[in-house]
């Protein structure tokens, strides 16, 4: 008896799916996908500001703003792998430089703090 109750209720719901299940409210046509993937810029001139522009040549230059922190820390890790008392404490903005992103950090070595200016140019880094 069981067994027919669940196969009753089984088929009821298999039934009324079309009633509860949500439906798709709107179709996207073939050409307005096209039209929203061929407006993505694709070429330095096709940006709209001055200023996406020349971040665009900066990074292109130096590499990327973002991956100056993980390439400090590579570094630092590299560097001070022996010394059991190494503790960053915080670094200011990357900026633009002549030769790369210029950073400076703070960090405490040995119970003392030391200040340090780096140059970051596309994974390379350059203590001052």
């Amino acid at each position: 008896m069981k067994i027919i109750i669940f196969i009753i209720i089984v088929v009821g719901v298999w039934i009324s799916i079309p009633l509860w299940r949500p439906q798709p409210t709107s179709t996207l046509s073939s050409s307005i996908v096209r039209d929203s993937v061929s407006s993505v810029p694709t070429k330095r001139h096709e940006y709209e500001t001055d200023d996406e522009i020349e971040i665009v040549t900066v990074q292109d230059k130096f590499g990327k703003k973002s991956a100056v922190m993980h390439t400090l820390r590579n570094y630092w890790n590299y560097t001070y792998n022996k010394i059991d008392n190494f503790e960053f404490l915080r670094c200011s903005r990357a900026e633009e430089g002549e030769n790369g992103w210029e950073i400076t950090c703070s960090y405490r070595i040995n119970s003392g703090i030391t200040q340090d200016e780096y140059i970051v140019n596309k994974g390379v880094v350059t203590k001052r």
